[in-house]
């Protein structure tokens, strides 16, 4: 085809300018100007009859990508109680110094590692905590599919947060080279290594709370346990124990029984009196809150019959101090409900079991009630015991639906981690149906059936003036569990999720027209103890005359320290309601205030929270470089020690497989939809037309 476009070109041509005497001299000889024309009438004839049978152009495109090495510093407290100055300086030196050396041939990323991971180069080891295995679980989220060539862990591989980063390292992602810090060895010292307690108690109980005093290196010595009670007056002695040491290590328990003899948060201190040289004193003393309530919560189970969500309730709900969970199966059984706060309904009410008697007693009570519904429950009897939904044209009949979180939800908070699990999470068993939620229902998820999101709610929630009433409107909340273990190794994220829902629904209703509440991250039903890395975070309600809940006027929020300094916010809408994450605070008590005006009339709401002292890094006083060998063995890099710095930097020059990537992209485009042909053609147009022109060609 190509052939036949240039003989076109040529012929054009020759029939244009060769074919007359037009352009001759009186010789009969052609005029010189009329080849470099006629040609280039050929050359534009020829492209333009190419160019109509649409010839395509293939375009490639390489971009280098560089290796990632990542920097990771260990930025606890424990590095600072282990380097002398001049060590510190020289480390710092030579660490900042590998950093502009890798930078040359490197994408160079760094973090530092403490209660939590960010990004960071500067270490100032203020930390109170370390959690080695949220780094690496952050490293395979963020550079899972690029080209991460190396890690750089500087460490003393002392953790105490988080599990066991030998396990959470990845293996095949990329050699971990470890920089051993610290001393391995045991220095004098005297501290508190365990302290053993629960973070609940009970009105009229006992309690017991048992700390294990470590001694190292301090043979024949002696130190006096001392216990006291910490309010607003100061220090009041309460019990003390003489501690006799007689070997270079040893550890010695002591057990203390308290009584829990009014409500509210009690602040024990335990202090053993210093000796001569400690590497360290702060270690000498711990701080322990406990709070005593006036009841303990109880939960009744009533299950049509024995099922694999029942174990997984049970699982979440056993661990939390503040509950008692009682587990009854439907069959001939007509339990008492009135000591109960809370009764789960799993695939109740059914057609042979229709529990119509402890559903009367749950009305009559105003208790409130979780319904989890399943193959064997009777959708017609189930919308008849509640109001919050209504399920339509069901014929019993299962649907698979998975979660889709509602980020208006806002009645309880949860985890970043646990809303992301909960997207993840495999599907439930769901009655088929078209679903009618009343007014005043909150949804936390929306059923997602296949790649469809409805406005089915999945997991709901219902308050009225008298009681609360939540909804799992499928069975199998089993995977679930399974899934987060699977997972992530622990069953955190569903054991929130569950006692979140349970924490919600015991709550009675408060009748208060305005409220403020505070809510931890760790999920102990001790939500006025935070500790000092641990944000503050806070939600309310307001309600109209009618108990619907608004969020229209601002609300005003005043902490204020025990000094008299105030910490003043306005609070952020959230659905319905209010929310604020106040961020952490320094350890002491703080009291705060809540106001709002609405309908002229100024409704106000308080309360108290505590932050207590991070005091884990305080007991390890040695490394554990065995701990960073094995990291580094694992995954296929090397451990060093902090004046190995130079020689780290040759290993990983040498790793071969630490290399640039090339990627290569290929683009079709027709060449008909290049712009600068045209004007290539314009331009020998232009030329033909000029050079005739003043030659006399028209």
């Amino acid at each position: 085809m190509l052939l036949l476009c240039l003989i076109a070109g040529a012929s054009y041509a020759l029939i244009l300018y060769f074919r007359e005497n037009q352009f001759t001299e009186e010789n009969q000889k052609r005029k010189w100007w009329v080849y470099f024309i006629a040609f280039g009438r050929a050359i534009t004839v020829t492209l333009v009859s190419a160019l109509l049978l649409s010839p395509l152009l293939k375009l490639f495109h390489s971009e280098t990508e560089k290796p990632i090495i990542v920097i990771a510093q260990d930025n606890s407290s424990s590095i600072r109680m282990h380097f002398r100055q001049n060590d510190s300086s020289a480390y710092v030196k030579n660490i900042s110094t590998l950093k502009s050396s890798l930078e040359k041939n490197y994408t160079v990323k760094t973090y530092l590692i403490g209660s939590h991971v960010r990004e960071g180069f500067h270490a100032d080891y203020q930390d109170g905590s370390t959690n080695l295995s949220e780094f690496f679980s952050q490293l395979e989220n963020n550079y899972s599919n690029q080209n991460l060539g190396a890690v750089i862990l500087a460490s003393d591989g002392a953790y105490n947060e988080g599990s066991n980063p030998v396990y959470v390292s990845g293996e095949k992602m990329a050699p971990v080279f470890t920089v051993a810090l610290g001393d391995t060895s045991s220095k004098r010292d005297l501290l508190f290594s365990k302290m053993f307690y629960n973070r609940v108690a009970y009105l009229g109980n006992n309690f017991v709370i048992r700390s294990d005093v470590m001694a190292q290196n301090c043979r024949n010595e002696n130190t006096k346990l001392q216990v006291f009670l910490v309010d607003e007056s100061g220090e009041h002695l309460l019990k003390e124990k003489n501690i006799d040491i007689n070997s270079d290590y040893s550890v010695t328990p002591g057990e203390f029984v308290f009584q829990a003899d009014k409500p509210g948060i009690i602040h024990y201190r335990f202090s053993l009196n210093r000796l001569a040289n400690e590497i360290s004193y702060s270690n000498n003393s711990q701080d322990v809150f406990v709070e005593v309530l006036e009841v303990k919560e109880k939960i009744l189970l009533l299950a049509n019959a024995p099922h694999p969500d029942v174990a997984a309730l049970k699982e979440a709900i056993d661990p939390e101090k503040n509950y008692k969970l009682d587990i009854v199966y439907a069959q001939g059984n007509n339990a008492d409900v009135r000591d109960y706060s809370l009764i789960i309904f799993h695939q109740l009410p059914a057609g042979n079991q229709t529990a119509q008697g402890i559903l009367a007693q749950c009305v009559q009570q105003k208790k409130s009630m979780l319904f989890i519904t399943g193959a064997l429950t009777s959708i017609s009897l189930f919308n008849s015991v509640q109001d919050a939904i209504k399920i339509k044209g069901s014929n019993n009949s299962l649907t698979e639906s998975t979660n889709s979180v509602n980020t208006d939800f806002n009645l309880f908070n949860l985890s970043s981690n646990t809303l992301q699990s909960l997207s993840a999470f495999p599907p439930l068993k769901s009655p088929f149906g078209e679903y009618q939620s009343s007014p005043g229902v909150e949804v936390l998820s929306y059923q997602k059936i296949g790649d469809v999101v409805t406005k089915y709610p999945l997991i709901s929630f219902y308050q009225s003036l008298n009681s609360k009433i939540g909804i799992i409107a499928g069975e199998g909340i089993w995977r679930w569990r399974n899934y987060d273990f699977l997972q992530h190794g622990t069953g955190e994220s569903f054991n929130e999720l569950m006692t979140r829902m349970i924490q919600f629904l015991c709550v009675k209703p408060d009748d208060k027209q305005f409220s403020i509440t505070t809510e931890n991250s760790r999920k102990t039903g001790n939500e006025k103890m935070f500790s000092e890395n641990e944000p503050v975070i806070f939600s309310g309600q307001l309600f109209n005359d009618t108990r619907e809940a608004i969020n229209s006027p601002d609300v005003k929020l005043l902490i204020r320290d025990s000094r008299g300094k105030e910490y003043n916010y306005t609070m952020n809408r959230s659905g319905s309601g209010y929310s604020l994450n106040a961020g952490s605070f320094s350890t002491e008590k703080y009291s705060y205030t809540a106001s709002v005006t609405f309908n002229g009339k100024t409704l106000i709401d308080k309360g108290i929270f505590i932050i207590s002292p991070l005091q884990l890094e305080n007991t390890t006083t040695h490394a554990d470089f065995q701990l960073l060998n094995l990291i580094s063995t694992k995954s296929g890099g090397k451990m060093f020690y902090a004046n190995q710095i130079s020689e780290l930097e040759n290993s990983i020059v040498k790793k071969e497989n630490i290399k640039p990537v090339i990627y290569m992209t290929q683009k079709t485009e027709s060449l008909i939809n290049l712009k600068w042909l045209f004007f290539f053609f314009a331009g020998l147009l232009g030329i033909e037309w000029f050079a005739r022109k003043i030659n006399g060609g028209y």
